[in-house]
């Protein structure tokens, strides 16, 4: 009757039963545990509330944006206590009471954690730890975090672990050897413990955004044209490499823990590419067109069966989200949609952390990308068919800014690690 074609008449109806199954959390202050203990003394009060005008937090009026707010707090030390009330109109929605305890002295060595852009989270027990200066590198034991400035912290207390890396009050940005003992920043070779310099006559500037510890004791630098590999034993460049792109705008680089492949991502013109190649000869081995835009970070599997390509999307034509990559098959095997998914980063334990992000394009409900409850971090697993599951999200009321990545960074717990 409306000229659409074939229609479908129901004539009866009938449901299966609602199953409690276990869907993923969305983790913020509100569901947290309700009492948390952390050793840093700033604290981030992140909330979301879909449907409220009006949220207070000891009876402080919250700065709402797309129902998310985020308020920092310097703790007393012991018990602080946090009051939140949503309201619609004159209606209460919902109440929550939370303590957070400041222990200076409670240690997180046993916890893994992830450190993101000043933000800590303790990902064992699935909560907010609190505010810290804005790591840029660890050591792979995960002992020490290190800041822009080459000041060093310990991960376990979170306070200042004398003297800082001889950078002289300048950014650098380390890569530290697998044992822990050098580091390496710019063109210095650095005795860790005793920060001391060895050489300042590395073949390359090293920076760990565009640096990677290979196995077999080598370093590998990317840039938006070249990849080098270092042989760390003779300090000579032993590869070089031209980076080769489909679209005209990088995104990232990066190669795989061997030193065979490198991975280049691209986008331009609302579409993003990748391409894989094999770094010794130049040899292309895979490139797929027509991906999602603002292609970003590629990570590595431990297993070394897969890497994992993050990509942001576009506010107007959508996409975004994680690609995995056989890496004995050489295709890309599976793909899980989350916009603003530029950043990502795998644990030795097959979860994956993503970054999330929502825009509403128009400002009208037109046009809309991602999730408002899901600004933050998503925690993914790779389970053996391929497919990536979502675990848990935490709720960080991150903005939408186009990005093509950002480093996470994992502290793993000290008793996972091999000797």
């Amino acid at each position: 009757m409306s000229n659409q074609g074939d229609e479908i008449l129901i004539t009866d109806f009938n449901h299966l039963p609602f199953q409690d199954v276990n869907v993923p959390q969305i983790i913020q202050f509100k569901n947290q545990p309700d009492e948390i203990t952390t050793p840093l003394e700033r604290y981030p009060i992140f909330g979301f509330f879909e449907h409220a005008d009006v949220v207070t937090i000891n009876d402080q009026i919250m700065n709402l944006s797309q129902g998310g707010f985020r308020y920092d707090v310097n703790l007393d030390n012991g018990i602080n206590s946090f009051d939140l009330v949503a309201f619609s109109g004159e209606n209460e929605l919902e109440r929550y009471t939370k303590k957070v305890i400041y222990n200076p002295n409670f240690s997180t060595k046993e916890k893994k954690l992830l450190y993101s852009k000043g933000i800590a989270i303790n990902l064992d027990d699935s909560y907010v730890l609190g505010l810290t200066e804005e790591f840029v590198s660890l050591t792979n034991r995960g002992d020490y975090a290190v800041d822009r400035y080459g000041n060093v912290y310990s991960t376990s207390s979170h306070s200042l672990s004398e003297p800082p890396l001889p950078l002289g009050g300048n950014v650098g940005y380390s890569v530290f050897s697998a044992e822990d003992m050098f580091c390496y920043v710019w063109r210095n070779k650095i005795r860790f413990f005793e920060r001391t310099i060895l050489s300042d006559e590395l073949p390359i500037w090293i920076d760990n955004r565009n640096t990677v510890l290979l196995f077999g004791d080598r370093l590998a630098k990317y840039t938006r044209d070249r990849f080098e590999i270092v042989d760390l034993g003779t300090e000579i460049v032993t590869t070089s490499s031209e980076i080769k792109k489909l679209r005209p705008e990088w995104g990232s680089s990066n190669v795989d823990p061997t030193g065979i492949l490198g991975f280049v991502t691209s986008y331009g013109w609302a579409f993003g590419a990748l391409d894989v190649f094999w770094i010794e000869t130049n040899e292309t081995i895979f490139q797929k067109d027509y991906l999602s835009d603002y292609m970003g970070q590629i990570d590595f599997c431990d297993d070394g069966q897969a890497a994992i390509i993050g990509s942001y999307g576009n506010s107007f034509y959508g996409g975004g989200g994680v690609y995995v990559y056989d890496l004995n098959r050489h295709e890309i095997t599976n793909f899980y949609h989350q916009f603003g998914a530029s950043s990502v980063a795998v644990d030795s334990e097959g979860f994956v952390y993503i970054s999330s992000r929502f825009v509403d394009h128009f400002c009208d409900g037109r046009i809309v990308q991602g999730l408002k409850n899901q600004r933050g971090i998503e925690t993914l697993y790779l389970n053996n068919r391929g497919d990536l599951e979502l675990v848990r999200s935490f709720f960080l009321n991150s903005s939408h800014e186009y990005s093509t990545g950002h480093r996470f960074l994992i502290k793993p717990r000290i008793n996972d690690l091999r000797e």
